[in-house]
């Protein structure tokens, strides 16, 4: 059990935080089959300014041509 009562959790192979986060990736996954959304990434890390503020998020993905970030 993780720190705040959380339970690790695999899906496809890939081990999430929590039973939640493995959800939404579930959700997000099939969502990029469907062709709903492409790039999906997970604990993406991206820099959201010019002064290199690094941001380590649960899932990016694109959707019509925009960077979407998604934090479960």
């Amino acid at each position: 059990m993780g720190k705040y009562g959380s339970k690790r959790t695999t899906v496809d192979g890939r081990s999430f935080h929590s039973k939640l986060e493995a959800a939404v990736y579930a959700h997000l996954r099939g969502l990029e089959m469907d062709g709903e959304i492409s790039d999906l990434r997970c604990q993406d890390s991206q820099y959201i300014t010019d002064a290199k503020i690094q941001l380590i998020v649960d899932f990016s993905f694109t959707r019509n041509g925009r960077l979407v970030f998604a934090e479960a």
